[in-house]
This record gives structure tokens, sequence and C-alpha cells, in this order.
């Protein structure tokens, strides 16, 4: 029967445009398997030289079925496919299911240029909301299908019922499957131009800056705004019918409205399906914080306290968490806007020798991303276990040991202090090594174990390509305003710029002693303290 009323429709549409026919195709409820008896047939035209641009057709076929033939002007396809030239509502019905009925290739072709266009946007937006931590995301084929369809449903309500039906009634992974064929093309063709990597129906941005600069965001939703108002106004001006037919159409999309069915949740929050590159470490889009840890650890759980660690302005924890009548320590780290407040007075402290980031979405990502990348290198840095995005959130393992910054200024003893600080020098310089500076190098951001064993904290300001000197710096000079007796500053300052001279370059310890930095640190270190470290600095161990 199908077949027969394909043909029909194929004729009818030929008389209609005086044989200026171009591409034909048949979709909507009878292609995608969720008609009803009364379900028109739908058929889109792509018509040569069609002077009125638009417009909806409604018959009866010669075997009695009632259909509908949307005609449009090769052009004017052309350009709702390739910019969105009619708000989409042409280009829209490509997102689902059809069968081509004439000119195959052509159809196919600009599916293609569609399905490119709007991977392209939706790697806009994605930027718009995860900047610099975009990089460490999977982003799945079906975010990009689904992403889209929820925006069409936000401007056009009536869709939400042919696309829940189209993609989770009983031909809905068929129908997926269908409309993610053309998006893996694109993706490939994106791929070969360098703008995104693609592994596994997964996309990775590569670099978001060479994507999208925040006037090019703006303008963004700016059109897609005016995007939804012109795909009203052309539906208006399309249906250029009779008053039984807008009746007709009044009902369906009046019984539609009444049918009991639930939006799925793929179709409500497409960002749920978003993962980390890295598969061993979770990505909560939107989740409280006991919820994060039950998914993390696979089991139920109760936070039985919550401890906030440093100063006023912190916003770094220990939890202590209960699982099974066992208990755990975790640490959540928030980089909220109150947690912002503590870089502010930094960068005016620090202004024209290092650069400081305040933004809660930069500070979260440097961490993430330093974390991950030190981790890999071989330094000893917490792992993390979990990302709570919609908080700003990190969830890590809890390192038991204590602050450098703790031993130099006496209050734990028994421990080799030089040996420790001779191997943070080391290692810092063998970080710099590989062109990652820590930015806020302080010793209260390191910690040692029982063991000795030497870990790296706090890398919100970590980044590639900085300021070593700074980081020499900072170390030294801000470790001697503790209250502690000069020989041991001495001894731990000397035993530091000796660990870093094993793999490090002098002239950045000589610096580190230049006016620039010096000053930062002069109202807080004794007079006398700070010549011997500028000294031990610019000391020539050459010799």
């Amino acid at each position: 029967m199908s077949e027969e009323v394909y043909r029909e429709g194929l004729i009818e549409a030929t008389k209609l445009t005086n044989n200026h026919l171009h591409a034909f195709i048949v979709y909507g409820s009878h292609v995608a398997g969720y008609a009803r008896p009364e379900s028109d047939y739908d058929f889109l035209a792509v018509v040569k030289d069609f002077k009125e641009k638009i417009r909806y057709n409604y018959l009866d076929l010669p075997s009695g079925l009632e259909a509908s033939i949307l005609l449009v002007d090769k052009e004017t396809f052309e350009k709702d496919m390739e910019r969105a030239f009619l708000g989409e509502f042409v280009a829209g019905r490509l997102y689902g299911s059809y069968i081509p009925l004439l000119n195959k290739d052509y159809i196919l072709e600009y599916e293609k240029i569609l399905k490119m266009r709007t991977i392209i946007e939706e790697l806009i937006d994605l930027y718009s909301e995860f900047e610099s931590f975009l990089p460490n995301l999977m982003v799945p084929l079906e975010y990009f299908l689904y992403s889209k369809l929820k925006k069409r449903m936000a401007i056009y309500p009536p869709v939400k019922y042919s696309y829940t039906k189209t993609f989770f009634g009983p031909s809905g992974e068929a129908n997926t499957e269908f409309s993610l064929r053309l998006f893996r093309v694109a993706a490939q063709e994106l791929s070969q131009k360098g703008i995104l990597e693609l592994v596994e129906d997964k996309v990775r941005i590569i670099d978001p800056q060479v994507t999208r600069a925040r006037i090019e965001d703006f303008l963004h939703h700016l059109h897609q705004i005016y995007r939804g108002v012109k795909s009203y106004l052309v539906h208006a001006w399309a249906g250029k019918v009779g008053p039984r037919i807008v009746v007709n159409e009044f009902r369906s999309k009046i019984s539609r409205a009444f049918r009991k069915y639930e939006v799925p949740e793929p179709l409500k929050k497409p960002y749920l399906l978003l993962k980390l590159s890295d598969a061993d470490v979770g990505f909560f889009y939107e989740s409280d914080l006991e919820k994060t840890i039950e998914d993390t650890l696979g089991s139920e759980c109760e936070i039985v306290e919550k401890e906030k660690v440093s100063g006023f302005l912190s916003t770094l924890y220990r939890l202590r968490v209960e699982v099974k009548e066992e208990k755990g320590i975790y640490v959540y780290k928030n980089y909220s806007d109150v947690g912002r407040l503590k870089w502010f007075p930094v960068e005016l402290w620090a202004l024209t020798a290092a650069e400081f980031s305040a933004a809660p979405k930069t500070r979260l990502s440097n961490e993430y991303l330093y974390l991950t990348k030190l981790r890999k290198l071989g330094f000893n840095v917490p792992k993390v276990l979990a990302v709570m995005w919609d908080e700003k959130s990190l969830l890590m393992e809890y390192v038991e040991g204590t602050t450098l910054s703790n031993l130099i200024s006496n209050k734990v003893s028994d421990i080799d202090l030089e040996g420790v600080a001779a191997r943070v020098g080391e290692l810092l310089s063998l970080l710099h090594s590989h062109q990652i500076c820590l930015g806020d190098a302080k010793a209260q951001n390191i910690l040692v174990t029982d063991e000795g064993v030497i870990y790296f904290t706090d890398l919100e300001q970590a980044n590639q390509q900085g300021n070593y000197a700074w980081d020499i710096s900072l170390f030294l000079f801000y470790s001697a305003r503790f209250p502690t007796e000069k020989g041991k500053i001495l001894r731990t300052a000397e035993s530091f710029i000796k660990g870093y001279g094993r793999h490090g370059d002098p002239a950045k310890v000589a610096e580190a002693s230049s006016a620039k930095y010096v000053r930062i640190f002069a109202p807080m270190v004794l007079p006398d303290t700070l010549k011997s470290i500028i000294d031990l600095c610019r000391e020539d161990r050459t010799k």
C-alpha cells in the first residue's frame, strides 16, 4: 500500500510543479512508524524556479488517502539547509526519518550540510557553557541530535509529540540511527578539516579558541531567537489553505496536546549524555553532593561530617562518608563566586609580576586539567573522582599528610625538612621542564605524607609555558614569612635551590630574586632574611 501511495504523491507533485520537480521525499508519522489511522501522508517537494518560494498543498490522493505536499523553491531549500534561511522550517524535516523518492543524492548532500552546520552550532553553545573545560568532554553524536530537537521544541512546542514518537516510539532505535548516519558523515568531514576529533561516534573539540569568540556566541544566540520567530512566520506563509484544512490542522494539534506521553530524558536534558574523556572520572551536569558520591562509589552513603579546610574564604572541605558501615574520607572543592574573592587581593598584590584567574569555570578547568596532566606525567597529586559541573566542584580522594608550610613553621617535627625542600625543588624543576607552571607554588599547597611522599595540590592557577621565576620566588619568599628562626628558613631555601638546580635553569633562580618579585614580598619578610635569600638565589653554583 505504501509504495502505491508514494507513487501517487510523486505524480501529484509532478503535476503541481509543472514538471519542475527537482527532488521529492516522503517523511512524517507513516515513515517513522507511529501513524494513526487518520494521519496524513507528508511529502516534501523541492521545485526549480518556484516563484511562490514555499507553499503547502493539502489534497486527497486517488487512493482516497489525505496528503500534504510542502512545495519549496530549490534555492530557498538550499539556503534553509546552509544557514536556516527559513528558520529551519523546511530543514527541520530532515532531522527525522524520510524516504527519498526522487534525486536521492541531492537530498543526502544537503542533509549532510544541515548536520554539519548543526554540529558547529551546538559546539558553539557548548563552548559558551564550558569554555576552557570543553576539550575534556566527549560529546556523543546523539547529543547533537537531541540538543537540536530540544531547541526546536522550545521554539515550536507541537513537535514534542512527533519527536517523542519518532525517536523513542516503537521504531525509535531505527529512526535515531537513520538520523545519526549523516551526523556521522558530517563529523568525519569536520574531523578531516581539523575542527574536531571523532572517536567511536563521540566528538571532542580540539581547540575552543579556534572555534569561537564571545561576540560570535552572542550573535548566534540572537540568530537563534530570530530563527524561532521566522519559523512561525514561514509556517503561516506556507499554509495558504482553506478553512477546512485550518480546522483539521488545529484539531490535530489540540488532540496531540491531550495525548498522554512523557518527553524522554535525553530530549529534556541532552547534556546528561556528556562524558569525560577519562572514563574513570564521573561527570555530573546536575547532581547534589551525596548523590554524586553514591554514583561514584556505586553504593548508598551518608555524609556524616563536612569540615572546612583552611581559612575563611576557603571552599575546600573534608568529607567523612559512611558507606555500608565503613567510613571513608574525601575532599570536596567548590570553585564558587565566594572562592573567587580570595584572588582579587592576590591579583592586586602580585600586579605586574604574575597573572591569576578568578573565574570559577577557568579555575575548575585548570585544576582538573593539571591534576590529570601531572598524574599522567608521574607526579603525585590527589585523584579526581568526579566533576560536578552545575556546582562548579570537584570530588577528590583524600591524601593524609601535612603541609610543607606546617613543617617550615615548626608545627611538625621529626621530618627531614631540608631533604623534603630539596625534593620539592627538584620536582618543581621537572615540572618546568615539561613547560608547566604551578602559578600558586606556596608551601601550604604542598602535602608531605608520613612516608615523605610529596603531593602537589591547589592547581587552579597552573598554566602552560608560564612564569617559572614566579613559581620559585613565591615558594622561597612566601615561605620566609612564617615566624620561624632565620637559620631554618635559609637552610630550607638553600636545599630547595640545590634541588631545583638538578634539572632547572639557574638563570630562573637568579631571576626569582629580581626587584620585580622581591618588592611584593618585602613587606612581609624581615629585611635581613630577605637579603640572605636574594644572595642564595644569585650565588654562582657553576664553580
